[in-house]
C-alpha cells in the first residue's frame, strides 16, 4: 500500500544538486553508479516475474445473457494467452 511506496521513495539515494550535479564530479558519478545497480536490480527482477493478465470486465446484451457468449469470450482469451 501507500506505506510500502513510501518506504522505496525514502530508500532513493539524495539526487546531487548544485555543482555536485555535474557529470565529472565524484558525487554525480556514485549516483550514476548507483542508478545504474537499480536498473539492473530492476531488469534481473522483471525477468523473474511472471506476466499477469487482468479481466476486467465482460458485457453481454441483455437479450443475449444465459447464452454462454460471456464464458466463451472468457475461454477463448484464456486459451489465447495460455502460457506454456
Amino acid at each position: 500500500g501507500a506505506e510500502a511506496v513510501d518506504a522505496a521513495w525514502d530508500e532513493l539515494p539524495a539526487i546531487p544538486t548544485g555543482w555536485a550535479s555535474l557529470p565529472w564530479t565524484d558525487e554525480y558519478r556514485e549516483f550514476a553508479r548507483g542508478a545504474e545497480r537499480r536498473r539492473a536490480t530492476r531488469d534481473a527482477r522483471e525477468e523473474r516475474a511472471t506476466t499477469l493478465y487482468e479481466l476486467s470486465s465482460v458485457f453481454v446484451l441483455e437479450g443475449r445473457r444465459g447464452e454462454g457468449l460471456g464464458a466463451s469470450i472468457v475461454k477463448r482469451l484464456l486459451e489465447k494467452h495460455r502460457v506454456a
